[in-house]
Protein backbone atom coordinates (compact mmCIF):
# COMPACT_ATOMS: atom_id res chain seq x y z
CA UNK A 1 0.00 0.00 0.00
CA UNK A 2 2.38 2.64 -1.25
CA UNK A 3 1.51 6.28 -0.97
CA UNK A 4 2.39 6.68 -4.67
CA UNK A 5 0.71 3.72 -6.38
CA UNK A 6 -2.85 2.41 -6.65
CA UNK A 7 -2.48 -0.84 -8.53
CA UNK A 8 -5.13 -3.00 -6.88
CA UNK A 9 -8.49 -4.07 -8.27
CA UNK A 10 -10.63 -1.09 -9.24
CA UNK A 11 -13.39 -0.89 -6.63
CA UNK A 12 -16.92 -1.10 -7.92
CA UNK A 13 -19.47 1.50 -6.89
CA UNK A 14 -21.04 -1.01 -4.50
CA UNK A 15 -17.64 -1.77 -2.93
CA UNK A 16 -16.93 1.91 -2.35
CA UNK A 17 -20.42 2.40 -0.91
CA UNK A 18 -19.92 -0.53 1.49
CA UNK A 19 -16.57 0.83 2.68
CA UNK A 20 -17.97 4.34 3.10
CA UNK A 21 -20.86 2.94 5.15
CA UNK A 22 -18.34 1.22 7.46
CA UNK A 23 -16.29 4.41 7.74
CA UNK A 24 -19.39 6.42 8.63
CA UNK A 25 -20.35 3.89 11.29
CA UNK A 26 -16.81 4.05 12.76
CA UNK A 27 -16.99 7.86 12.93
CA UNK A 28 -20.39 7.72 14.65
CA UNK A 29 -19.14 5.19 17.20
CA UNK A 30 -16.08 7.28 18.05
CA UNK A 31 -18.00 10.55 18.42
CA UNK A 32 -20.71 8.83 20.43
CA UNK A 33 -18.49 7.75 23.33
CA UNK A 34 -15.44 9.76 24.38
CA UNK A 35 -14.25 7.05 26.79
CA UNK A 36 -13.54 4.66 23.94
CA UNK A 37 -10.12 6.25 23.43
CA UNK A 38 -9.20 4.58 26.75
CA UNK A 39 -9.91 1.08 25.45
CA UNK A 40 -7.22 -1.37 24.47
CA UNK A 41 -6.69 -1.89 20.73
CA UNK A 42 -8.15 -5.40 20.99
CA UNK A 43 -11.25 -4.20 22.87
CA UNK A 44 -11.77 -1.40 20.36
CA UNK A 45 -11.63 -3.81 17.41
CA UNK A 46 -14.04 -6.29 19.02
CA UNK A 47 -16.43 -3.48 19.96
CA UNK A 48 -16.29 -2.08 16.46
CA UNK A 49 -17.13 -5.49 15.00
CA UNK A 50 -20.16 -5.75 17.30
CA UNK A 51 -21.31 -2.27 16.31
CA UNK A 52 -21.04 -2.94 12.60
CA UNK A 53 -22.83 -6.28 12.84
CA UNK A 54 -25.57 -5.01 15.16
CA UNK A 55 -26.65 -2.17 12.87
CA UNK A 56 -29.44 -3.11 10.49
CA UNK A 57 -28.16 -3.58 6.99
CA UNK A 58 -24.46 -3.51 7.88
CA UNK A 59 -24.12 -7.24 7.18
CA UNK A 60 -24.37 -6.26 3.53
CA UNK A 61 -21.45 -3.85 3.95
CA UNK A 62 -18.95 -6.08 5.76
CA UNK A 63 -17.54 -9.61 5.77
CA UNK A 64 -16.29 -10.66 9.20
CA UNK A 65 -14.35 -13.89 9.69
CA UNK A 66 -13.98 -15.37 13.16
CA UNK A 67 -10.84 -17.40 12.57
CA UNK A 68 -8.88 -19.87 14.74
CA UNK A 69 -8.62 -18.84 18.38
CA UNK A 70 -10.75 -15.70 18.07
CA UNK A 71 -13.30 -16.98 20.58
CA UNK A 72 -14.19 -13.55 22.02
CA UNK A 73 -15.08 -12.03 18.65
CA UNK A 74 -18.76 -11.72 17.62
CA UNK A 75 -20.02 -14.70 15.67
CA UNK A 76 -20.60 -13.53 12.11
CA UNK A 77 -21.31 -16.90 10.54
CA UNK A 78 -17.91 -17.24 8.84
CA UNK A 79 -15.12 -19.36 10.33
CA UNK A 80 -12.86 -18.96 7.29
CA UNK A 81 -12.56 -16.79 4.20
CA UNK A 82 -12.91 -19.65 1.69
CA UNK A 83 -16.66 -19.05 1.13
CA UNK A 84 -15.85 -15.50 0.04
CA UNK A 85 -13.54 -16.82 -2.70
CA UNK A 86 -16.00 -19.38 -4.05
CA UNK A 87 -19.34 -17.79 -3.18
CA UNK A 88 -21.82 -16.28 -5.54
CA UNK A 89 -21.11 -12.58 -5.03
CA UNK A 90 -21.96 -10.29 -7.89
CA UNK A 91 -19.04 -9.77 -10.29
CA UNK A 92 -16.76 -6.90 -9.32
CA UNK A 93 -18.28 -6.51 -5.85
CA UNK A 94 -15.92 -6.90 -2.91
CA UNK A 95 -17.10 -6.25 0.63
CA UNK A 96 -14.61 -4.97 3.23
CA UNK A 97 -13.15 -7.93 5.10
CA UNK A 98 -12.15 -8.07 8.78
CA UNK A 99 -10.40 -11.35 9.59
CA UNK A 100 -9.90 -11.96 13.34
CA UNK A 101 -7.61 -14.77 14.49
CA UNK A 102 -5.18 -15.70 17.22
CA UNK A 103 -2.03 -16.93 15.46
CA UNK A 104 1.45 -17.33 16.95
CA UNK A 105 3.12 -18.88 13.88
CA UNK A 106 3.86 -17.47 10.44
CA UNK A 107 2.30 -20.56 8.84
CA UNK A 108 -1.13 -19.56 10.21
CA UNK A 109 -0.76 -16.05 8.84
CA UNK A 110 0.35 -17.38 5.46
CA UNK A 111 -2.78 -19.55 5.42
CA UNK A 112 -4.97 -16.54 6.23
CA UNK A 113 -3.39 -14.52 3.43
CA UNK A 114 -3.94 -17.43 1.04
CA UNK A 115 -7.59 -17.71 2.06
CA UNK A 116 -8.20 -14.02 1.51
CA UNK A 117 -6.13 -13.80 -1.70
CA UNK A 118 -4.03 -11.12 -0.01
CA UNK A 119 -7.04 -8.86 0.47
CA UNK A 120 -8.66 -7.47 3.57
CA UNK A 121 -7.65 -6.54 7.11
CA UNK A 122 -6.15 -9.26 9.32
CA UNK A 123 -6.41 -8.66 13.07
CA UNK A 124 -4.21 -10.90 15.25
CA UNK A 125 -5.20 -11.23 18.92
CA UNK A 126 -2.15 -13.34 19.88
CA UNK A 127 -0.70 -10.57 22.06
CA UNK A 128 -3.76 -10.60 24.34
CA UNK A 129 -2.83 -13.98 25.89
CA UNK A 130 0.25 -14.99 27.92
CA UNK A 131 3.02 -16.52 25.84
CA UNK A 132 6.68 -17.50 26.05
CA UNK A 133 7.20 -15.35 22.96
CA UNK A 134 7.35 -11.56 22.98
CA UNK A 135 4.14 -10.11 21.53
CA UNK A 136 2.64 -13.61 21.57
CA UNK A 137 4.21 -14.70 18.27
CA UNK A 138 7.22 -16.75 17.27
CA UNK A 139 10.31 -14.81 16.15
CA UNK A 140 9.78 -15.70 12.49
CA UNK A 141 6.41 -13.90 12.33
CA UNK A 142 7.70 -10.29 12.14
CA UNK A 143 10.46 -11.39 9.76
CA UNK A 144 7.91 -12.97 7.43
CA UNK A 145 5.58 -9.95 7.69
CA UNK A 146 8.46 -7.65 6.85
CA UNK A 147 9.44 -9.69 3.78
CA UNK A 148 5.91 -10.40 2.50
CA UNK A 149 5.30 -7.40 0.26
CA UNK A 150 1.52 -7.85 -0.32
CA UNK A 151 0.95 -7.31 3.43
CA UNK A 152 1.57 -4.08 5.36
CA UNK A 153 1.97 -4.82 9.11
CA UNK A 154 1.08 -2.44 11.94
CA UNK A 155 1.68 -2.52 15.69
CA UNK A 156 -0.67 0.11 17.19
CA UNK A 157 -0.01 1.39 20.70
CA UNK A 158 -3.53 2.55 21.54
CA UNK A 159 -7.15 2.08 20.58
CA UNK A 160 -7.20 5.35 18.67
CA UNK A 161 -4.10 4.36 16.69
CA UNK A 162 -5.75 1.05 15.79
CA UNK A 163 -8.93 2.89 14.80
CA UNK A 164 -6.94 5.29 12.60
CA UNK A 165 -5.19 2.39 10.88
CA UNK A 166 -8.48 0.57 10.28
CA UNK A 167 -9.93 3.74 8.75
CA UNK A 168 -6.88 4.15 6.56
CA UNK A 169 -7.02 0.52 5.43
CA UNK A 170 -10.72 0.68 4.54
CA UNK A 171 -10.14 3.86 2.56
CA UNK A 172 -7.01 2.60 0.77
CA UNK A 173 -8.21 -0.94 -0.06
CA UNK A 174 -11.89 -0.44 -0.83
CA UNK A 175 -12.25 3.19 -1.90
CA UNK A 176 -8.90 4.12 -3.46
CA UNK A 177 -8.23 0.62 -4.83
CA UNK A 178 -4.77 -0.05 -3.39
CA UNK A 179 -3.45 -3.59 -3.71
CA UNK A 180 -2.56 -5.91 -0.84
CA UNK A 181 -3.79 -6.51 2.69
CA UNK A 182 -3.26 -4.90 6.08
CA UNK A 183 -2.17 -6.69 9.27
CA UNK A 184 -2.62 -5.42 12.83
CA UNK A 185 -1.36 -7.03 16.02
CA UNK A 186 -3.73 -6.03 18.83
CA UNK A 187 -2.72 -6.03 22.51
CA UNK A 188 -5.11 -6.02 25.44
CA UNK A 189 -3.64 -3.22 27.58
CA UNK A 190 -5.28 0.17 28.00
CA UNK A 191 -2.57 2.56 26.79
CA UNK A 192 -4.29 5.54 28.44
CA UNK A 193 -3.58 7.66 25.37
CA UNK A 194 -5.38 10.86 24.46
CA UNK A 195 -7.55 10.80 21.31
CA UNK A 196 -5.65 11.48 18.11
CA UNK A 197 -6.20 14.63 16.10
CA UNK A 198 -7.12 14.09 12.46
CA UNK A 199 -3.60 14.99 11.19
CA UNK A 200 -2.05 12.58 13.70
CA UNK A 201 -4.51 9.85 12.69
CA UNK A 202 -3.52 10.25 9.04
CA UNK A 203 0.18 10.26 9.98
CA UNK A 204 -0.28 7.09 12.07
CA UNK A 205 -1.67 5.33 8.98
CA UNK A 206 1.45 6.41 7.08
CA UNK A 207 3.68 4.91 9.80
CA UNK A 208 4.56 7.49 12.46
CA UNK A 209 3.50 10.70 14.20
CA UNK A 210 4.96 12.95 16.89
CA UNK A 211 3.47 12.88 20.38
CA UNK A 212 3.21 16.44 21.63
CA UNK A 213 4.58 19.60 20.05
CA UNK A 214 8.02 19.91 18.50
CA UNK A 215 10.68 21.02 20.97
CA UNK A 216 13.78 23.01 20.05
CA UNK A 217 15.29 21.94 23.39
CA UNK A 218 14.99 18.20 22.69
CA UNK A 219 18.42 16.58 22.34
CA UNK A 220 17.27 13.13 21.21
CA UNK A 221 14.33 11.62 19.37
CA UNK A 222 12.75 8.48 20.86
CA UNK A 223 10.54 6.25 18.69
CA UNK A 224 8.33 3.42 19.95
CA UNK A 225 5.81 0.98 18.52
CA UNK A 226 2.95 -0.85 20.21
CA UNK A 227 3.34 -1.53 23.93
CA UNK A 228 6.96 -0.36 23.75
CA UNK A 229 5.72 3.21 23.38
CA UNK A 230 4.69 3.40 27.05
CA UNK A 231 8.26 2.50 28.10
CA UNK A 232 9.66 5.05 25.66
CA UNK A 233 7.49 7.72 27.29
CA UNK A 234 8.61 6.56 30.73
CA UNK A 235 12.27 6.71 29.67
CA UNK A 236 11.76 10.24 28.32
CA UNK A 237 10.37 11.28 31.70
CA UNK A 238 13.38 9.86 33.54
CA UNK A 239 15.81 11.52 31.14
CA UNK A 240 14.20 14.86 31.86
CA UNK A 241 13.85 14.37 35.62
CA UNK A 242 17.23 12.79 36.42
CA UNK A 243 19.48 14.11 33.67
CA UNK A 244 17.90 17.34 32.48
CA UNK A 245 17.61 15.98 28.93
CA UNK A 246 14.52 16.80 26.87
CA UNK A 247 13.33 14.26 24.30
CA UNK A 248 11.05 14.30 21.29
CA UNK A 249 8.72 11.28 21.25
CA UNK A 250 7.39 9.60 18.11
CA UNK A 251 4.90 6.74 17.87
CA UNK A 252 5.73 4.41 14.97
CA UNK A 253 2.89 1.94 14.33
CA UNK A 254 4.68 0.55 11.25
CA UNK A 255 8.46 0.57 10.90
CA UNK A 256 7.96 -1.69 7.89
CA UNK A 257 5.75 0.76 6.00
CA UNK A 258 8.17 3.58 6.81
CA UNK A 259 11.12 1.60 5.44
CA UNK A 260 9.26 0.40 2.33
CA UNK A 261 8.01 3.88 1.43
CA UNK A 262 11.43 5.45 2.09
CA UNK A 263 13.09 2.82 -0.09
CA UNK A 264 10.55 3.39 -2.86
CA UNK A 265 11.15 7.15 -2.76
CA UNK A 266 14.92 6.63 -2.89
CA UNK A 267 14.60 4.31 -5.90
CA UNK A 268 12.30 6.71 -7.75
CA UNK A 269 14.60 9.66 -7.08
CA UNK A 270 17.59 7.66 -8.32
CA UNK A 271 15.81 6.72 -11.54
CA UNK A 272 14.42 10.22 -12.13
CA UNK A 273 17.20 12.67 -11.24
CA UNK A 274 15.72 15.50 -13.34
CA UNK A 275 12.28 15.29 -11.72
CA UNK A 276 11.16 16.91 -8.47
CA UNK A 277 12.40 14.54 -5.71
CA UNK A 278 9.85 12.57 -3.77
CA UNK A 279 9.94 12.86 0.01
CA UNK A 280 8.92 9.86 2.09
CA UNK A 281 6.95 10.23 5.31
CA UNK A 282 9.98 9.05 7.30
CA UNK A 283 12.16 11.65 5.62
CA UNK A 284 9.67 14.42 6.34
CA UNK A 285 9.44 13.41 10.01
CA UNK A 286 13.05 12.71 10.99
CA UNK A 287 15.47 14.13 8.46
CA UNK A 288 15.14 17.83 9.24
CA UNK A 289 18.08 17.79 11.66
CA UNK A 290 20.89 15.59 13.00
CA UNK A 291 19.66 14.85 16.54
CA UNK A 292 20.12 11.15 17.43
CA UNK A 293 17.25 8.73 16.90
CA UNK A 294 16.55 5.75 19.18
CA UNK A 295 13.92 3.36 17.71
CA UNK A 296 12.31 0.74 19.96
CA UNK A 297 10.21 -2.34 19.20
CA UNK A 298 9.08 -5.38 21.19
CA UNK A 299 9.89 -7.55 18.18
CA UNK A 300 13.54 -8.34 17.54
CA UNK A 301 15.89 -5.44 16.82
CA UNK A 302 15.96 -5.67 12.98
CA UNK A 303 12.29 -4.68 12.75
CA UNK A 304 13.03 -1.20 14.12
CA UNK A 305 16.49 -1.25 12.55
CA UNK A 306 15.15 -1.38 9.00
CA UNK A 307 14.50 2.39 9.00
CA UNK A 308 18.12 3.13 9.94
CA UNK A 309 19.35 3.17 6.34
CA UNK A 310 17.00 6.09 5.64
CA UNK A 311 17.71 8.21 8.75
CA UNK A 312 20.38 10.88 8.23
CA UNK A 313 21.33 11.13 11.91
CA UNK A 314 22.98 8.91 14.54
CA UNK A 315 20.66 5.93 14.84
CA UNK A 316 20.27 2.97 17.20
CA UNK A 317 17.50 0.33 17.18
CA UNK A 318 16.47 -1.60 20.29
CA UNK A 319 14.39 -4.78 20.30
CA UNK A 320 13.40 -7.69 22.47
CA UNK A 321 16.79 -9.32 21.82
CA UNK A 322 18.85 -6.26 22.78
CA UNK A 323 19.21 -6.94 26.53
CA UNK A 324 19.44 -10.75 26.59
CA UNK A 325 19.64 -12.66 23.33
CA UNK A 326 19.19 -16.05 25.07
CA UNK A 327 15.85 -15.04 26.63
CA UNK A 328 14.26 -12.32 24.51
CA UNK A 329 12.18 -9.84 26.47
CA UNK A 330 11.05 -6.27 25.88
CA UNK A 331 13.67 -3.63 26.70
CA UNK A 332 12.76 -1.86 29.94
CA UNK A 333 12.77 1.91 30.47
CA UNK A 334 16.06 1.86 32.41
CA UNK A 335 17.79 0.19 29.46
CA UNK A 336 16.36 2.80 27.10
CA UNK A 337 17.67 5.59 29.34
CA UNK A 338 21.12 3.98 29.30
CA UNK A 339 21.06 3.67 25.50
CA UNK A 340 19.98 7.29 25.11
CA UNK A 341 22.77 8.53 27.40
CA UNK A 342 25.29 6.45 25.48
CA UNK A 343 24.15 7.97 22.18
CA UNK A 344 24.49 11.46 23.62
CA UNK A 345 27.99 10.71 24.84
Amino acid sequence: MSSHTHNGPRPSASTRAAAQACLARMAARRSGAAHQARESPAAMARGLARTLLAEAGDASHLSLVKGPGADDVPDAGLAAAWPLRFGGAEPGHEKPLLYFLRASAASALRAACWETQDRGIILNLAETTPSRWTKGVMPDVPVWLNAYLPCTPYDPASADEARAILRGALQALYVDGDAGCCYLTLHGDDAGADPLSEPDAQAAWRGMYRIGPASADARIRLCGAGKALSRVIQAAGWLRRDWGIDSEIWSCPSYTRLARDAGAADRWNGLNPLMTPRTSHLDACLNGDARPVLAVTDYHQPIAGQIGAHVRAPFVAVGADSQAREHARPADAQWLVAMALRMLG
